[in-house]
């Protein structure tokens, strides 16, 4: 897996949420399952706006052997307070309708 952003290039991982500043095309560009996952990747780590990613070379819905689109992965500096150590958040893009087709459920 290569280290590149949904777009398949490096930059951001996301762009900014669609909002009332954002042009009316944009929200249909952008997959709701990504933009949904996005969101709230943005809402738990703020301060992260472009985490560590990979992602496969040829999707598994373009016939890859991959079943994950991507992978973020987030650091938590855990909270001693509450007994949760430092870690590492993995989140996984895949196994499920990110992009509103049904092209991995066909």
């Amino acid at each position: 897996m290569a280290e590149l952003r949904p777009s398949g290039a490096p930059g951001p991982a996301a762009p900014p949420a669609p909002g009332p500043s954002a042009p009316p095309a944009f929200a249909s560009l952008f997959p709701p399952g990504l933009h949904a996952i996005y969101g709230e990747c943005r809402r738990l780590y703020p301060d992260q706006p472009n985490p560590l990613q990979v992602t496969a070379i040829v999707k598994y819905w373009l016939g890859g052997p991959d079943p994950l689109d991507y992978v973020s992965m987030y650091r938590n500096v855990g909270s001693p307070s509450a007994n949760i150590p430092e870690h590492w958040h993995y989140i996984s893009f895949g196994l499920s309708d990110l992009y509103g087709d049904s092209r991995v459920h066909e």
